[in-house]
Formats: structure tokens, C-alpha cells, sequence
């Protein structure tokens, strides 16, 4: 394995960004998210810097690793600049901009991570960093939840957005920073929805369930005051997760964890049993339990909960799928405004959005593109025997469930959350070392 001598060897001063090591530019983003999301460019610095700490790894690399979700996420970048050429409303080429600026802000996040991670103590590095970064948001949100902080004031970038612009529900959300707002649930009434540094509390939500498998992970692999570290971020995620009330993204969390149970071989088989039959109780009582407001049972009450919210997406579902059949091939390009409604079509599900954008080429390729970091998962004989990877794959149905109803590129930095745990799958499987005896106690951050 060749190994490439740092600035610190040669006597140079580091400075963050501009010399450092292309890793810790990644770890620095995902730590200050907090300060971005300040200043209002949370959405905005990711391809910027990311691009120059790809320029950095390609310079000092005569060649890059490749992998499958590589290659497909090469070609899924590929089929959407050509759907592009059919975007109809000029204003909407500003929302296809910034959908090429995530996927090309995880080509660059992928490429770095992937030809930075050799060992396996880098790579629980970034995990740890990735944890303590969403641990840091998630102080913001219980701060709001326990009503000691719910400020609201305007970011710095925001009077740079031009007027025409900053009438979209989108770009005021970035001009005006809050940490949630005063909602409406059909259990409990009015309560405070938290997003925390997130631009949605649905987005925070997906951000979440990502976040909360890798923490149950790394408490797996610590020990004494670090394990009692991680649980007590785990309660806070998990706070911060049920005042988000997002539905999709905990129910898809539960299903996820129910895999994960079964396919963790670290877990007795009477604990999976036994928590296989409580979530079976737990269904059952929701769905045969006294109708409520009108509607057929518990599970049905908190389907509909929040009024309009169900009536809604359904409504965006069939201009969807009309829009789908009219442009087959090549898709939209973007979302479509649908008039006399707030929402566009091709809007509030990630797998019926890339048909409708990209058509069924670009959709094709999308899906592959998940199936394929799947596969990866149990690509390498010495790996996928262990409990990391069952952790993966948790990640990977929990991300893949919560997409069919929410649309992870909608928020840039959910998006990179995403796809550093693709990129963390693929640079596992190219890590020589095998870790079988590097896991042997069972101390993940202690192996070489």
C-alpha cells in the first residue's frame, strides 16, 4: 500500500482546507455544519470544497479506486445533464442546478473518501466525526424542544438571494434560519416540529435515521466511559427523531431494525425472536385498536395525523405519474410546478421523483446504483460474517424505505450523510487489511 508523506512531515504549516489532508476536509464539513447552516451556505459549500479536496487527492494520486456505485453514479450524473434539455420552466433550471451540485458534491465526496480510508481506524475516524457532527445538531434541536432556544434570525447569505427567488418556500428557508416550528399532530395537538439546522423537519428526520444505526454501531465497538458516550447521543438523536414526526423515516428506522436484528449474527436468536414478536403485538394493536376521528383504527389515524399531509402527497403521486407517462424516456429534467397547489410534481418521493426527472433511463440507473451498494455490502468474504455490515445494510433499507415518501436530495447536507455511508461500504472493501483480527476485541477504533 503506498503511503503519501503529509505536511507535517515536511516541516509545513497545515492550514485547514488549503493544504490539509482531503479526509479532514471532509470531517471539518460535517463538524461545522452548525457554523454553515449560520451563515446560510450549508447548501452551497459542499461542491465547493469537496471539489478542491478531490483536485488535491487526484494530484497527489496517479489513480483513483473504482467501484461499482462509482461508475453508476457517473452515469446517473450523465443521464440527468441530458434530461436537462427538456426542462420547460426557465426558473426551474435554477432546481436542476442544485440537484447537479449535490450528485456532484457525492461523486467528489465518494472519490475522497474511498482514496483517503486504508486502515480501518481512518474509517471509524470518519463514522465518529459523522456521529459527533449529528449529535452537535441534535443539542440544537432538544434545546428547541425543551423551549430554551427557538431563535429565528436571518442568514448572512440571504440578502444576497435575488427577489424573485426568495419568494420560493425553499430559498426562504434559507434566508430566515429557525430551528423548527409550531405544528399540529392528531395525538397529542399542537407541539413544536423540530428541523433543527435541517431545512425541513422531514429532511432532519432522514438525516436521523441514517445517524442512528451508525451510533448504535460504534457503541457496539466502545467501551467503558466512550460506550456511555454514544448512548447517551443515541437518546438524544432518537428525542430528536420522535419530535420530528417524521412517519417515513421511523417507521422505515423500525422495519430496518427488525432486518438488522435478524441479520446481526452478533444478536442471540431469542432476542430476535422476541423482538420480532413484539413489533408484531405492536402492529396488531394499532391496527384492531377503536377507530379514532373517523378513521379505521389506530395505524390509520397516525397515517392521516397530520390533515392535509396524506390528502397531499397523494395528490402529488397522480400528477407524477401522468407527468411519468407523458415523458417516459427521458423525464422532466426537474420538478414541475402544478398550478394552484404549493407543491410541484415530482416532489415527495425519492424512487417516483428520478422516473418523473430523469425518465426511465436516468430512474434505471438510480436504482441500480442502490442495489449495487447493497451487493457491496457483501462483496468481501472477511466482512460480511461481522456486525458491520449488518449495520450497513440497516442504513441502506432504512435510507431505501424512507424514500419512497421523502426526497433525500432536498437537503444537501442529508444527501452527503447518505452517501459518506456508501462511500464508507465501498472504501471497506478496499481496505487490504483484513479485519478479523484487527475486531478481535471487539474495539472497533482500536484496529491499525
Amino acid at each position: 500500500m503506498t503511503r503519501y508523506p503529509s505536511p507535517e512531515q515536511h516541516g509545513h504549516i497545515v492550514i485547514p482546507i488549503l493544504n490539509s489532508p482531503s479526509l479532514a476536509d471532509v470531517k471539518l464539513l460535517f463538524l461545522l455544519t452548525p457554523l454553515w447552516w449560520v451563515l446560510g451556505i450549508e447548501q452551497i459549500i459542499w461542491p465547493i470544497i469537496l471539489s478542491y479536496s478531490c483536485i488535491k487527492i487526484l494530484l497527489v494520486r496517479k489513480r483513483i479506486r473504482v467501484s461499482s456505485p462509482l461508475i453508476l453514479l457517473l452515469l446517473f450524473i450523465g443521464s440527468s445533464l441530458i434530461s436537462g434539455f427538456f426542462i420547460i420552466e426557465p426558473l426551474r433550471i435554477i432546481t436542476f442546478m442544485r440537484n447537479l451540485s449535490g450528485y456532484l458534491s457525492a461523486l467528489f465526496l465518494f472519490i475522497v473518501i474511498t482514496n483517503s480510508i486504508q486502515t480501518w481506524r481512518k474509517l471509524t475516524s470518519l463514522i465518529h466525526v459523522t456521529v459527533i457532527s449529528m449529535a452537535c445538531i441534535s443539542v440544537i434541536g432538544l434545546l428547541a424542544i425543551l423551549n430554551i432556544y427557538r431563535g429565528e434570525f436571518p442568514s448572512l447569505v440571504g440578502t444576497l438571494i435575488p427577489g424573485s427567488l426568495a419568494q420560493t418556500d425553499y430559498a426562504r428557508r434559507i434566508i430566515s434560519r429557525s430551528v423548527g416550528n409550531i405544528d399540529w399532530f392528531s395525538f397529542f395537538g399542537q407541539y413544536f416540529r423540530v428541523s433543527s439546522t435541517f431545512l425541513f423537519a422531514t429532511l432532519y428526520a432522514s438525516a436521523l435515521s441514517i445517524t442512528i444505526p451508525l451510533t448504535t454501531l460504534m457503541i457496539h465497538y466502545s467501551r467503558g466511559v466512550r460506550k456511555l458516550i454514544y448512548i447517551g447521543i443515541l437518546l438524544s438523536l432518537v428525542t430528536n427523531l420522535l419530535f420530528t414526526t417524521g412517519r417515513s423515516a421511523i417507521f422505515a428506522l423500525a422495519i430496518g431494525g427488525v432486518y438488522w436484528a435478524f441479520d446481526n449474527r452478533a444478536i442471540p436468536k431469542i432476542a430476535k425472536l422476541s423482538g420480532f414478536a413484539l413489533s408484531m403485538i405492536i402492529i396488531l394493536v394499532l391496527a384492531l385498536s377503536p377507530p379514532a376521528s373517523g378513521y379505521q383504527g389506530s395505524l390509520g389515524h397516525l397515517l392521516t395525523a397530520r390533515g392535509s399531509s396524506s390528502r397531499d402527497r397523494l395528490f402529488i403521486y397522480s400528477q407524477t405519474l401522468a407527468g411519468m407517462v407523458e415523458r417516459p424516456l427521458f423525464g422532466w429534467g426537474t420538478e414541475r410546478d402544478i398550478p394552484d397547489f404549493p407543491f410541484p410534481a415530482g416532489s415527495h418521493s425519492y424512487f417516483l421523483g428520478a422516473v418523473y426527472k430523469y425518465g426511465i433511463i436516468g430512474a434505471f440507473i438510480f436504482i441500480a446504483l442502490w442495489v449495487s451498494v447493497w451487493k457491496s455490502t457483501y462483496r468481501r468474504s472477511d466482512l460480511k460474517h461481522l456486525p458491520f455490515m449488518s449495520y450497513m445494510r440497516w442504513i441502506i433499507l432504512t435510507a431505501g424505505l424512507n424514500s419512497m415518501t421523502d426526497v433525500l436530495d432536498l437537503d444537501l447536507v442529508t444527501l452527503m450523510l447518505l452517501w459518506s455511508v456508501f462511500a464508507i461500504i465501498a472504501a471497506a472493501n478496499l481496505i487490504p487489511d483484513p479485519p478479523l483480527r484487527a475486531w478481535g476485541t471487539r474495539v472497533l477504533d482500536r484496529s491499525p
